[in-house]
Parts: C-alpha cells; structure tokens; sequence
C-alpha cells in the first residue's frame, strides 16, 4: 500500500472517528507551499531563508532533499512554530556539490483535537543549488629559530560575478591552515590572491610560493599558499 492511498484512509479514519467531512477537513488543513527559495542559487556557508504558507495548528520540520529524491539529506530545522519564515544553513556535514540540484521540503504537524489522529502536510520548494566556497591552505614553514608566533597574512578573493572578500589567516607555526571563504551565490569564478604578509622579525623576510592571482570555480581544488621565514645569520656584535 503506498503512501498516499494509506494516508488517504487514515484521513477516512480520523474524520469518521470526529464525525466530521473531508470537505471540513480539507479546509481546516489546506496544502503546505514553499515560496522561499524559489530557485536559482544560494550560497552554501551563508544563512538562506525558507518561506512557507501553511494556515492551520502544528509545528514545522524542515529538510533537504535532493531534486529528484525522497529521503532527505539532511535535516536543516525541526519543531519550528509555524510562523512561514525561518532562516536555515547548509549542514557542514553535507559536501557542496555545485552540479546538484536540491529541493527544501516543508512539512507541517498536527494532531485532531482529541489527539487521535496525527498528520502531515508537505510542501516543496522549486530546485535550486548551492555555490560552493572557495578552499584557501595557508603553510607556514619556519625553520629558523625566530619567534613568529601570532603571524597574519591578508588573501583577497575577488568573485566574479559577485564581491570582493578580504581573509586574514593567523599562523602560530607550521601549518597548514585551511579556511572555507563563502562565495556569493551566482558567483562562476574567483581570483584568490595573497596582498600582505606579516611583520617580521629583524633580518627575516617572508617568501612566498604562490602562482599570483590564481582562479578557482567555486567548489573546486583548494588554493595553497605557502610563506617561508628565511633569515640571514644571526651575528655576535658583542666583544670576543
């Protein structure tokens, strides 16, 4: 027996049981609809907003399903007051596939008066995607003996269509450091480029391996940056 036809006999069922029409039922519970997102693309690492109209009693179980999939891939908010707006994140445990459609499913609880009968009204959003972030690896190699403890560097990612987003990564010693910068939706290419280095110590410099300026899709292999404390010899000034 599939899912619907079970539940259209529970809704037999429960109206009997309260002595009340399907038409009355239908109109003190109508469709769940999904009005945010409507499509299009949201950022993977950014809040997005979910909207949804669903008049009635009830609480509110949001999730993620892929476009043409039932199971949900996650779970984004659960036991919500049904309100028709909320702000929902993608899961850090869900990897960003900027190929891969999604759909956000809203569904709403409720329970009959006299708490026999449980069901549930389910709405979907249109499909959209995620823009995937952009993966910066900072190295830091220093093998020189010279404090550098508390080191900053500033990258710059420029998207295109899109903002400018200024990064600082701080490094305390040997890396790597990774950090994810969230793209702006839309967003098809970014150029990820180190513009400063950190102050450093008296006749130490920072070298730094790292094609300039390179470009990256959002969601694609990670950019590495590696920064180098290379030193002269330290001297004795003092009297032999």
């Amino acid at each position: 027996m599939t899912t619907s036809i079970y539940r259209s006999l529970m809704v037999l069922v429960a109206c009997a049981a309260l002595g009340l029409p399907l038409a009355a039922h239908a109109q003190s519970n109508p469709v769940t609809t999904v009005t945010a997102p409507a499509g299009g693309m949201m950022a993977s690492g950014a809040p997005f907003t979910v909207q949804w109209t669903s008049p009635g009693q009830g609480t509110i179980h949001i999730e993620l399903v892929l476009a043409n999939a039932v199971n949900p891939v996650a779970t984004l908010a659960t036991g919500l007051a049904n309100t028709g707006q909320t702000q929902v994140s993608l899961p850090a445990t869900v990897e960003c596939n900027p190929q891969q459609f999604y759909k956000v499913r809203v569904t709403r609880y409720y329970t009959t008066n006299n708490g026999y009968y449980h069901y549930n009204i389910t709405g979907e959003s249109p499909p959209f995607k995620f823009t995937c972030p952009i993966t910066v690896i900072k190295q830091v190699v220093n093998t020189t003996g010279r404090p550098s403890s508390g080191a900053i560097f500033r990258i710059r990612v420029q998207c295109e269509p899109g903002s400018q987003t200024m990064v600082d990564i701080q490094a305390s010693g040997s890396g790597p450091f990774t950090r994810k910068v969230h793209v702006p939706p839309n967003s098809t290419w970014c150029t990820v480029q180190e513009i400063s280095t950190s102050m450093t110590p008296a006749g130490c410099t920072w070298l730094t391996t790292y094609p300039s300026g390179q470009q990256r899709t959002p969601g694609g292999p990670p950019v590495t940056i590696v920064n180098t404390l290379q030193c002269s010899p330290l001297t004795n000034s003092g009297p032999r």
